[in-house]
């Protein structure tokens, strides 16, 4: 899906990479740690905005006041004003959501129920791009500790689901997400990420990392 992944220049530089996460939910990728911090993370804002926005964003008309800005950047010439209020003609947007990123009023988002389908895969790609070079030269670090039901962004001051499962880590972006999702889970006695986003396939992120060869789903796991 994604044919150029637009990275902050920091990390494609970089000789090595050390990943510290937060192992968390997720409103659209059902949970979020090495992968999503690698993906997501490490790009820039129209990249970070291509992985979530995969459809035509919408327009919030009590906050929009017909400024015009996202009109003048629309590469596809999608955006119009009509009675004052922007309008998106969802047959000519690409999705790119640089709308999003001009708007000064916070008028324009994306439609955070939609998307699932394809972000996992995005950020995914993404993430094999930030690895690109650098084999053997990374390690990750997972907190599963006050685990919310949101990533960090929109959690805040939210309540723990889970118990505090502790620190892992791992050479393998896939193994540690891997394990971090399993033990969360049986601390739970359940699913707890499907409990909290039934929309959700939170597993689709690894099966499709281990396929694109980033990493495994097997693992050993080593208690200290």
């Amino acid at each position: 899906m994604i044919k150029t992944a637009k990275l902050v220049r920091f990390f494609v530089d970089a000789d090595a990479l050390i990943g510290i996460n937060h192992f968390k939910g997720h409103i659209v990728t059902g949970f979020a740690g090495a992968l999503k911090n690698l993906g997501m993370g490490c790009a820039t804002r129209v990249g970070k905005l291509m992985q979530h926005s995969d459809i035509s964003p919408v327009v919030y008309e009590e906050k929009c006041v017909g400024c015009g800005e996202c009109e003048k950047v629309c590469p596809a010439k999608a955006i119009s004003l009509k009675n004052n209020k922007s309008v998106i003609n969802g047959l000519k947007c690409i999705g790119c959501a640089t709308c999003i990123a001009v708007c000064p009023y916070a008028a324009i988002d994306v439609n955070w129920e939609s998307g699932g389908s394809t972000m996992p895969e995005k950020m995914v790609e993404y993430a094999l791009a930030v690895m690109r070079g650098k084999k053997d030269k990374v390690a990750f670090l997972n907190f599963a500790v006050k685990i919310t039901k949101e990533c960090d962004c929109l959690a805040k001051d939210d309540p723990r689901v889970s118990p505090d499962i502790g620190i892992f880590a791992s050479s393998d972006p896939v193994s540690i997400d891997k394990a971090s999702f399993d033990l969360v889970n049986k601390a739970c006695g359940r699913d707890i990420f499907k409990e909290l986003h039934p929309q959700r396939d939170s597993a689709r992120q690894l099966r499709y990392a281990q396929e694109l060869g980033l990493g495994n789903l097997d693992y050993e796991l080593i208690e200290v």
